[in-house]
C-alpha cells in the first residue's frame, strides 16, 4: 500500500471524511435516499442473491441492503477505522485490500462499489475490474458509482478527497469496462443531482 493511503485510511473517518459524510440522522437519511434512487432499480429480485459491498466504508449501504432483505450480503474495506465503525454496528465486514479479497472470494451474484474506484490509479482500476469480473457468477453483474468528470462540479468531486486518483466521463467509464470484458454496460446519471431530490422516489424492492 502506498504510504499516503496507509496514513490516511488508518484514520479516514477522523481525517476529514466524517465532516463531509456526516453521521447525523438528516444526512444519513439523504444518503439512503441516494442509494435507493441510484441503485434500487438494478438490484436483483432474489433476496438470497450473494452480494458484496466492495469498499463498504462505514457500512451504510450494507446496512440498507440487509434491512431491505438481502440476507446474503457482506462488505470489505481497507480503512480500519471505517471497518471498526461498521463492525460496532454488527455489520458483516472485513478489513482487507479489495483486490486481495476478490482473489480468494468468488461466486457473487452482484458486486457493488459505490464511490470507490476513483480512489485507485488507472492500473489498479483495470486490475480491480478484471478481479471483479472473475469473482462474479455466470450472469452476475457489477454496479459502480463514481465521480462524474462531465459534471459542472466534476472538479470538486475529483479533488475534495486527497485519496482520489481518477475521475471518469461516461465515455471513459464505458471504455474501461468494455476493455475489461464487461458487456451490456449501462451508464446513467445520479438521481439526486447536487444533493437535491427532484425525482419520484424509487424504493428498493
Amino acid at each position: 500500500m502506498d504510504k499516503y493511503r496507509e496514513v490516511i485510511y488508518k484514520n479516514y473517518r477522523d481525517s476529514g471524511y466524517s465532516s463531509v459524510v456526516t453521521d447525523n440522522p438528516k444526512d444519513i437519511k439523504s444518503r439512503m435516499e441516494g442509494y435507493r434512487l441510484d441503485l434500487g432499480v438494478f438490484l436483483p429480485e432474489d433476496k438470497s442473491s450473494k452480494i458484496l459491498d466492495l469498499g463498504c466504508g462505514s457500512g451504510y449501504l450494507l446496512d440498507l441492503l440487509l434491512k431491505s432483505g438481502y440476507r446474503n450480503t457482506s462488505g470489505v474495506d481497507i480503512s480500519s477505522d471505517q471497518v471498526a465503525f461498521a463492525a460496532k454496528n454488527k455489520l458483516p465486514v472485513v478489513c482487507e485490500d479489495a483486490l486481495s479479497f476478490l482473489r480468494s472470494h468468488k461466486e457473487y451474484d452482484v458486486i457493488i462499489a459505490t464511490d470507490m474506484i476513483e480512489h485507485l490509479n488507472k492500473g489498479e482500476i483495470v486490475s480491480l475490474l478484471l478481479a471483479i469480473r472473475d469473482s462474479l457468477k455466470p450472469g452476475g453483474f457489477v454496479i459502480l458509482r463514481t465521480v462524474n468528470a462531465s459534471s459542472i462540479v466534476g472538479n470538486i468531486g475529483r479533488y475534495f478527497d486527497f485519496t482520489h486518483e481518477t475521475s471518469f466521463t461516461e465515455h471513459s467509464l464505458q471504455q474501461v469496462l468494455v476493455s475489461c470484458g464487461f458487456t451490456n454496460v449501462i451508464v446513467t446519471d445520479n438521481k439526486i443531482p447536487f444533493g437535491f431530490n427532484i425525482g419520484k422516489k424509487n424504493q428498493f424492492r
